[in-house]
């Protein structure tokens, strides 16, 4: 979205100065999203697609080439499937700027001399695995998509942080409402809190952050009114203000 919206828009987001330079200087008139399983899997937010979708001056455009992966997964989210059915069934409105989400797409290989040209990537199908999880595999069938600019945006693992207990299987730190455990184990660790992905795993928007970090903070404050919950302070707060 952001590469695709004009200066004006952009200007009255918070973007940074230099980046807003670049982006305003840009001549990307198509971003194509490769979504190597289907719509029901997608990770993205309802709020992020009706942001996508309420673009006034940029066509949407869905391709998914088999029906059943619109199904596949029961835990997807309704109005997420309802708004890509939208999408994919909204006819082109002629804009010079698209973006295409195309799933079911894994990328194989970048081409080019002293810089990317093109990219070919695979058509998938959906199958089972041995627990029934559904993963993607490769048709056989490989394009070629002609582009200057490649970026790669394939999950996010957080780094274990130093001194504190990180549960390596989840990717997460271990905690009870905010409130940082051993691990293994259950018991909370006096004075140490934590708030975003590192605390529930790559999830949600600013909204869901919002809470988030109000839940962390409720534990904090509950800490700070009952007596030895919280390690005396190791500076003072001049030492903190310098």
């Amino acid at each position: 979205r952001m590469l695709l919206m004009s200066a004006e828009q952009l200007r009255r987001t918070d973007v940074a100065d230099h980046a807003l330079t670049a982006l305003s200087n840009s001549r990307i008139h198509e971003v194509v999203v490769l979504g190597r399983r289907g719509p029901a899997n997608a990770a993205f937010t309802v709020p992020e697609l009706l942001e996508l979708a309420g673009l006034n001056d940029i066509d949407v455009r869905i391709e998914c080439p088999r029906e059943a992966s619109w199904a596949d997964d029961q835990s997807a989210h309704p109005l997420r499937l309802a708004l890509l059915r939208e999408l994919a069934n909204r006819r082109p409105r002629g804009h010079a700027k698209r973006v295409v989400l195309r799933f079911l797409a894994s990328p194989i290989e970048l081409i080019g001399g002293e810089r990317v040209e093109s990219l070919s990537w695979s058509r998938n199908r959906l199958v089972a695995g041995a627990e029934g999880k559904l993963r993607a595999e490769p048709t056989g069938e490989v394009e070629v998509l002609p582009t200057g600019l490649v970026l790669r945006s394939v999950g996010y693992r957080a780094t274990p942080p130093p001194a504190i207990p990180f549960d390596d299987a989840a990717g997460v730190v271990p905690n009870r409402g905010g409130r940082v455990i051993e691990f293994p184990g259950d018991t909370p660790l006096a004075g140490v809190y934590l708030a975003g992905w590192l605390k529930r795993g790559p999830s949600g928007f600013i909204g869901t952050n919002k809470l988030c970090s109000q839940q962390t903070v409720s534990s904090l404050l509950e800490d700070a009114a009952a007596a030895g919950e919280l390690r005396d302070p190791a500076d003072v707060a001049a030492d903190i203000l310098r």
